[in-house]
C-alpha cells in the first residue's frame, strides 16, 4: 500500500504539532526528564528536527526531482525557521517558565541539516 502525498503531509504537520507540544510545554513538566549525558537537550533538538527534515523529504518526494538542491535547502530553512519561531514563542511564553535559547536554534539547525543530509543519502540508494 503507497502512502499518498496528503498523507504524508498529514503526518508531516503532526509531527510538527507535536514539537509545538513539546515546545509550549511548562518548564516543571520536564524536570523529571532525568539527564542521561551532557547536552542531552541539544542532541533531543537535533534529532527532533532532523526527523521532521527527513519527514518533509519524503512529503516532497515528487517535487524533489526537479532540483533536489533547491528543495532540500528549503526543506533546511523550513525547520530551522520553525525551530526559531518554537525559541521565540517559547521567550514570549512567560508562564510556561522556559526561555529562548541560540544554542537550541543551532541544535534545530544541526539537526535539519544532518537529517537532509541523511534524506539524500537514503534517496540515492532507492
Amino acid at each position: 500500500m503507497s502512502i499518498t502525498s496528503k498523507h504524508r503531509w498529514l503526518i508531516c504537520w503532526l509531527y510538527a504539532a507535536g514539537m509545538l507540544g513539546l515546545s509550549i510545554m511548562p518548564a516543571g513538566a520536564l524536570t523529571e526528564t532525568p539527564e542521561l549525558f551532557p547536552q542531552q537537550d541539544k542532541v533531543l533538538h537535533a534529532l527532533m528536527y532532523g526527523g521532521w527534515a527527513i519527514m518533509l523529504g519524503w512529503a516532497l518526494h515528487k517535487q524533489m526531482q526537479n532540483r533536489p538542491t533547491t528543495w532540500m535547502v528549503g526543506i533546511v530553512l523550513i525547520a530551522t525557521a520553525y525551530g526559531v519561531l518554537m525559541e521565540g514563542l517559547q521567550g514570549s511564553l512567560i508562564w510556561i517558565q522556559r526561555a529562548c535559547s541560540w544554542g537550541d536554534m543551532l541544535a534545530n539547525l544541526a539537526g535539519a541539516i544532518l537529517g537532509v543530509g541523511l534524506f539524500a543519502l537514503c534517496r540515492r540508494k532507492v
